[in-house]
């Protein structure tokens, strides 16, 4: 797990968008995208449920959600 990886998490949370968080965080939307693949992986659960063109949090998402910061 590593910091960038809860540094997206949070600002997906927060925005509810892949894309919107990419953008706020200064990165490209597949990278962020592989960065909460490979967090997902680790935590060996889906931490969000896609919703079209929003995710929201699951359960284990939930969870993690205190533990990361935010982009900006």
């Amino acid at each position: 797990m590593e910091l960038h990886q809860l540094r997206y998490f949070a600002k997906v949370a927060e925005l509810g968008h892949f894309t919107r968080a990419a953008e706020a965080c200064g990165v490209s939307q597949p990278s962020l995208s592989q960065a909460i693949v490979k967090l997902e992986e680790e935590a060996g659960k889906p931490l969000f449920e896609r919703l079209g063109r929003g995710v929201r949090l699951t359960e284990a998402g939930e969870k993690l959600r205190g533990w990361g910061g935010a982009c900006g």
